[in-house]
């Protein structure tokens, strides 16, 4: 068998095994393109208040947290979020896929945030494209069996660069690979659309599985950073994780009456980035000496908007700062993946164009499900004036 025939072979196992879960992956990726702008017009006005012709002091965003929290007893606050822009609401979260609280900083009043149902939506689109929203141990399954298709669909790209490189370089050979022809039918039109866009969507189809390669897989973060000679960090949980959270007891605890309010922390944090446009101060983390909050600035890519800090909770003194420029070589090409994956990194261009590779490989897997049925089952689904293309 030669080696031609091999990958072909190789190839096509690969499509029919893991066509299905790709689709599904390819599918949720396309709905989740441009989720945060879906969920802003979603949300309509409700996280925007209206500023006092007059000028009027804004309420401590303690008060507004202690009001959002009496709305939801029982539940405990994560996130409180800031933003630079005085008709914006204080936004009171309670943990991630609940609907969070928007308060008013001139009236105190605080109403749900918009776009509750949708954000849920989303919620669980997410959990299928990255672990087919299985649920407690089967977690683990659906991450394993999204990683191995993700891993497959790499193999796929690159094994289909080399079934489309043409034996001779001429304009006969080169146009049926490069340009789609029209009134084509059948096998004909599935193989053309197939060779076409694979070609052409090839460098985001590469990006695309190989970010999401390092995503699911430790082995493909250590490597990344054993190419840029740096020594991969332990895992931050699950089975083989050398470092552990100290206990609540072990932390000195910072007393209530020296611990900076939360007013003060967002001043701390506002000096120490000048640029900012929204900052989230974690509840959670105020319980001990140091306190975090997460800065995004204005007017720059979200891969080099956010700033995390580890503030004093006595003093509000810097006492770690983390932007993307801070971080190691191999920790910013990790941090980068996942924003190269949903197309982030380059705004919402990038965005378009993840939108657009993922639409491709929904075509691709039709098209090559067509014609595997095609050369396998015969009958009206095979087209048998047509030559096959491997030997």
């Amino acid at each position: 068998m030669t080696l031609r025939r091999s990958i072909f072979w190789l190839h096509l196992v690969l499509g029919v095994v893991c066509g299905a879960v790709i689709a599904l992956m390819a599918t949720t990726g396309m709905l989740m393109a441009f989720q945060a702008e879906i969920l802003d017009f979603a949300r309509g006005d409700t996280d925007r208040v209206e500023v006092p012709a007059a000028p009027a002091a804004r309420i401590p965003v303690d008060t507004l947290v202690e009001s959002a929290r009496a709305r939801r007893p029982g539940e405990q606050v994560s996130t409180v979020t800031v933003d630079a822009d005085p008709r914006a609401a204080v936004i009171v979260a309670f943990g991630r896929g609940k609907p969070a609280e928007c308060a008013n900083p001139y009236t105190g009043e605080v109403r749900e945030q918009g776009g509750a149902r949708l954000a849920a939506a989303f919620k669980f689109i997410e959990g299928v494209h990255r672990w087919l929203a299985l649920g407690g141990d089967g977690r683990e399954v659906g991450k394993a069996i999204t990683g191995a298709c993700a891993l497959a669909f790499l193999a796929l790209s690159v094994s289909g660069l080399f079934l489309w490189w043409p034996r001779a370089w001429n304009a006969r050979t080169l146009r049926p690979s490069l340009m789609l022809r029209r009134g084509a039918r059948g096998r004909a039109r599935d193989w053309n659309l197939h060779l076409v866009l694979g070609f052409w969507a090839l460098p985001l189809l590469v990006l695309t599985s190989s970010t999401g390669v390092i995503i699911s897989y430790r082995w493909a973060t250590n490597l990344l950073y054993h190419a840029v000679g740096e020594t991969p960090p332990p895992p931050r949980r699950g089975p083989g994780a050398e470092r552990e959270k100290p206990s609540r007891e072990a932390r000195p605890e910072a007393d209530d009456a020296d611990r900076l309010t939360l007013d003060e922390l967002v001043a701390c944090a506002e000096l120490e980035v000048p640029d900012w446009s929204r900052i989230s101060v974690l509840i959670g983390e105020r319980s001990g000496p140091a306190a975090s909050a997460l800065v995004t600035r204005a007017r720059t890519l979200p891969l080099l908007a956010s700033v995390t800090l580890s503030l004093d909770a006595s003093t509000g003194a810097v006492l770690r700062r983390e932007g993307f420029f801070d971080k190691s070589l191999g920790a910013r090409l990790r941090a980068s993946a996942r924003y190269m994956h949903t197309g982030e990194a380059f705004g919402w261009p990038g965005k378009l164009l993840a939108l657009g590779g993922a639409a491709v490989a929904l075509v691709l897997v039709w098209t090559g499900f067509a014609l595997a049925v095609r050369r396998f089952l015969p009958g009206r689904f095979r087209d048998k004036s047509e030559n096959e293309s491997v030997r």
